[in-house]
């Protein structure tokens, strides 16, 4: 909500109850001249607010005309202010749906994220390069590999061993291939979905997220052509290039621009 502007117009319309009561016990008001401090701070009250109880009434001109504007001027006042509540409860609303559909989006992408990390464990399990005996095991690894600088420790390993089994045809069932294919295209689609619906107010972040669509989609048009498997090792770049780490940003880079949109 704007409170900021809707505490501006609460301020404005008390002191125009004050404005006006020092003009009431200035002005002549009525027969009896100028009227008491209290009596035209109470009338200044009730007629800004348009109650006009009646017990006190101007019958001078200059007390007339102040009276009437004053009236208008609570109406003009009041009516301002609720278009400002109205539009910062519509602003809070949307901030709400925004978040959300981020939070969505986030959750999205860290469940594509590890769904991938998962398929490239299996193959490497399959393989001789990751050791696992549990299915606990497994899933504490592949947590551990969702942090970056885990990841790249992990497949840097054995002078890239592990990144070679993964991009050399043959290496990766067809069905594994299809899995992570299918994969990117869900993620791709969630993100398309996602992206319609957020309001960008960063140019850089709206760059990065359309590189990134791009990268995906890349990734999604050759999952049925024999290179294939070549594009397993633009997956890999993918997800280092979203998990790069440094002082600006945190925790990776797509969560950061995310944040940014």
């Amino acid at each position: 909500m704007s409170t900021s502007h809707s505490w501006r117009f609460l301020v404005l319309y008390l002191f125009a109850i004050v404005v006006f009561a020092c003009l009431f016990s200035t002005i002549p008001f009525n027969d009896c001249g100028p009227l008491e401090f209290g009596d035209a701070f109470y009338f200044s009250a009730v007629t800004i607010t348009t109650l006009g109880y009646g017990d006190i009434s101007p019958t001078m001109p200059w007390g007339k005309s102040f009276a009437a504007l004053e009236a208008v001027c609570g109406v003009v006042i009041i009516g301002f202010f609720l278009i400002d509540l109205a539009n910062g409860i519509s602003s809070s609303a949307e901030v709400r749906r925004i978040q959300s559909q981020k939070d969505k989006l986030r959750h999205h992408y860290l469940t594509f994220k590890k769904r991938i990390l998962g398929n490239f464990v299996w193959v490497l399990k399959e393989n001789g390069a990751a050791e696992y005996d549990r299915s606990s095991e497994y899933t504490k690894l592949v947590e551990k590999l969702m942090d970056i600088e885990e990841y790249e420790d992990f497949m840097d390993e054995q002078s890239s061993k592990r990144i070679h089994i993964l991009t050399t045809p043959g290496v990766v069932s067809d069905q594994t291939l299809r899995d992570m294919g299918l994969e990117v295209e869900r993620f791709l689609n969630l993100l398309d979905l996602s992206l319609n619906s957020i309001p960008y107010t960063c140019k850089a972040a709206s760059d990065w997220m359309t590189n990134f669509q791009n990268d995906l989609s890349f990734y999604a048009r050759n999952k049925d052509t024999p290179d294939f498997t070549a594009s397993v090792s633009h997956l890999d770049d993918i997800i280092r290039d979203t998990g790069v780490k440094d002082s600006n940003l945190q925790p990776d880079t797509f969560r950061h621009h995310l944040d940014k949109l």
